[in-house]
């Protein structure tokens, strides 16, 4: 029975979650369940300070580096890197994809996917007007920037949510985590352009003016701001690898340093910071805490038992492929975030050798943070993007998503899995 109430729960947060009905902020439904959860005796307040302490230092940490990102953009710090990448392809527009691809990891990588997604995806969208793309070639590369917001964010413990979760829960240091991850995130990332330029081979076969867009300087508003910016970054780099070294939280150096940024950006006045706090995403640690709890919930009363066992049986065995496999498929059906917390809540459950652990840990963030991208629901920042393209008057519907999608996530995982298991 138990476990009845926890499926139907977790579908019933699910649907607003994914769906939100008038506009209701995604927090609202989560809370909502975490409070019928304990209600209904799947969890307890234990559980509530359980996932308190496993999310906080997530949650704040991109917060802090949406808020970065927000300075930087003020300052047009993305559009004078996105109007290079165009000078660079040459008019060339397979090369162009490349050049955007490169662009969306290296920001991905440091501020994090949703960040990146938020500023990627309108930017690409004015490129492609101002450089009269056909809605194909236009739809090459949106569907190129929101796809790797979320695959590429494999290379650092700052780079997605559920890399923190995953580096925080079974101590994961900076340094550490960079250097296992590098093979994987170039792999997947090889196959994921190749997968792109083969998908998309008609569309890119284009030549484009690179003059129809304006010279990169002119996007920067303040050039004390922009070597501001660039020391922020190397400031964010040393910090994060410091406070691995030091065991304390990332987001203690992420969102003062961010909270820095943004008050030299309001004294030279490229943006106003009351609005910008205002519109942060703060409501995601209500998000996060609630929706954990509802996973805690369907956990326990082992309503998953079968695949927690097969993943922790992938995982004794060294089968890194077969475990990234199976958490990209949960992570495609119930969203990444309670895909990543049924993983840690797995291989926390079983006795597993240290080595076995992490490299399943490992397998497990590239499957959460790939594999989500066979549904148009699997991940935050892929509802986000979507609602981007909405606004712009363009509905992308499901089957043309899946279509789209599915061979260049196989293709990309399988690369990245493969790149793991064997580099």
């Amino acid at each position: 029975m138990q476990s009845v109430l926890a499926a139907l729960l977790f579908v019933g947060v699910m649907v607003p979650v994914l769906r939100p009905p008038w506009g209701l902020p995604i927090a609202v439904p989560a809370v909502a369940g975490a409070v019928l959860a304990v209600a209904l005796g799947l969890a307890d307040f234990s559980d509530v300070v359980q996932v308190l302490a496993l999310t906080w230092n997530a949650v704040f940490t991109l917060v802090g580096l949406v808020l970065f990102s927000a300075a930087l953009e003020a300052n047009g710090f993305f559009r004078w890197a996105a109007l290079h990448v165009v000078r660079l392809a040459g008019g060339d527009g397979r090369a162009l994809l490349g050049w955007l691809a490169v662009l969306t990891a290296l920001v991905a990588a440091v501020l994090a996917n949703d960040g990146a997604v938020l500023i990627l995806t309108p930017l690409v969208w004015q490129l492609s007007e101002q450089l009269q793309l056909r809605p194909a070639s236009r739809w090459a590369y949106l569907f190129a920037v929101g796809f790797l917001c979320d695959a590429a964010s494999t290379p650092l413990a700052i780079s997605n949510l559920t890399n923190i979760l995953f580096a925080d829960t079974f101590g994961l240091g900076f340094v550490e985590f960079a250097r296992t991850m590098a093979l994987p995130t170039l792999g997947g990332l090889a196959a994921a352009i190749a997968a792109l330029l083969v998908l998309f081979r008609r569309p890119l076969g284009i030549r484009y003016q690179p003059h129809d867009t304006p010279p990169s300087a002119s996007a920067i508003r303040s050039y004390p701001a922009f070597v501001v910016g660039w020391l922020a970054l190397g400031a964010l780099s040393v910090g994060c690898a410091f406070a691995s070294f030091a065991a304390v939280p990332v987001t203690v150096i992420v969102l003062p340093l961010s909270l820095l940024l943004l008050a030299h950006a309001r004294a030279l006045k490229l943006l106003a910071l009351g609005h910008v706090l205002r519109t942060a995403p703060w409501g995601i640690l209500f998000f996060a805490v609630g929706l954990f709890v509802v996973v805690l919930g369907l956990f326990t009363s082992g309503t998953l038992a079968g695949v927690q066992a097969l993943l922790v049986d992938l995982a004794r065995t060294g089968n890194l492929v077969g475990v990234g496999a199976v958490v990209g498929a949960l992570s495609a059906l119930l969203n990444n975030l309670p895909a990543a917390l049924f993983g840690i809540l797995s291989l926390q459950s079983m006795p597993l050798d240290p080595v076995s652990t992490h490299a399943a840990v490992y397998a497990q963030i590239l499957g959460t943070n790939i594999g989500c991208k066979l549904t148009p629901t699997g991940s935050l920042s892929t509802l986000l993007w979507l609602a981007l393209l909405r606004e712009r008057g363009l509905v992308i519907s499901w089957q043309t998503y899946a279509l789209t999608s599915l061979p260049v996530t196989l293709a990309a995982l399988f690369g990245a899995l493969v790149a793991l298991q064997w580099g």
